[in-house]
């Protein structure tokens, strides 16, 4: 009860402050979209190494880096691990960042699963806040969480990357403070759907909730009165999540005209760079398993365009960030 009084009341004083309260369903299946590819491309990348590839350079490479490093972020993968359950953590052992490459492709998969069933969450092509059931706006928190995990795994990749050639230096800070503020929840984001509870199970949760006729819509007569309401309804506890990630994804009901326009065109802008800048720092890493010298103007350039990607998907973020959080 007290978790549904606080999605009211987040969306009430979100809505006071923000007048304009709408969102399309059309904008929201640009988002799976763009989210789809994302997962793709990172799981493409993470895919490219071999078992005994990514071992390799864990132990020879990364390992010895981080413990060499002073750098105020070197804990990072620590700081993941420690909160990965036994699945999670057991992928881990025997190859790393393989529950990041599971969990990204879980993602795709859900999300694709998603996509067709769209109407039966977001019924009109544009809704009210007021006329959004549990569901679309779980489908909200569910979209916060998988941008998470994109973001997540892009940046711990490119960190260890750049920390085992000595090149961390570079990464924008921002990135850096990403990896070390949201390693906990990450980690138990990877490990639920690893263990298939979570996001996961998102279209049967929303079966059960819906088969316990506690799919409400959010508010009549432009009041959040659904709290009340929902008392003595099932709402699965992995739901509450998503719902409650919704609540930080709002400002997709504020977004018209030339706001979702700049917000798309970045989010594509980025998913493009993204995958350039993954398929180079991948080139960097066959290069050091392959010992070759990181003097070379080989080497050399493929860390050139790396930082020049590196400042364009900066820019994305931001621009990005802006807009979902309201800045």
């Amino acid at each position: 009860m007290l978790l549904l009084t606080k999605i009211a009341k987040s969306i009430s004083d979100w809505r006071n402050k923000n007048h304009i309260a709408h969102l399309k369903r059309s904008d929201v299946e640009d988002i799976i979209d763009q989210n789809i590819k994302l997962h793709s491309d990172i799981g493409t990348a993470l895919k490219d190494f071999t078992t005994q590839e990514m071992n390799d350079w864990m132990t020879n490479k990364v390992r010895p880096a981080l413990d060499a490093s002073h750098d105020e972020f070197h804990t990072c993968l620590d700081e993941f691990y420690k909160y990965l359950g036994n699945t999670a953590m057991s992928a881990e052992r025997k190859c790393p960042l393989s529950s990041l490459r599971s969990a990204n492709s879980i993602y795709a998969k859900i999300l694709a699963e998603i996509k067709p069933k769209l109407d039966d969450f977001i019924q009109k092509e544009t809704v009210d806040i007021y006329e959004t059931k549990m569901s679309g706006l779980a489908v909200l928190g569910m979209l916060r969480d998988s941008n998470l995990i994109a973001n997540y795994s892009m940046y711990l990749f490119t960190y260890l990357t750049r920390i085992s050639n000595g090149t961390a230096d570079g990464i924008p800070r921002y990135r850096n403070v990403f990896l070390m503020e949201n390693a906990e929840k990450a980690g138990k984001i990877v490990s639920m759907v690893l263990e298939h509870r979570g996001d996961y199970n998102f279209l049967d949760d929303v079966s059960r909730m819906r088969q316990q006729g506690a799919d409400l819509v959010l508010g009549v007569d432009n009041k959040i009165d659904f709290d009340q309401r929902a008392a003595m309804h099932f709402y699965p506890s992995d739901m509450l999540d998503s719902l409650l990630g919704a609540l930080s994804h709002l400002n997709l009901f504020d977004a018209i005209g030339n706001a979702w326009i700049s917000y798309k065109v970045s989010k594509n802008n980025k998913i493009k760079e993204s995958r350039e800048w993954m398929i180079n720092h991948v080139a960097i890493i066959r290069m050091e398993l392959a010992n070759k010298d990181q003097s070379s103007p080989e080497y050399t350039k493929l860390l050139n365009v790396v930082k020049a990607y590196d400042a364009k998907i900066a820019e994305y973020d931001k621009e990005i960030h802006d807009f979902e959080d309201g800045d």
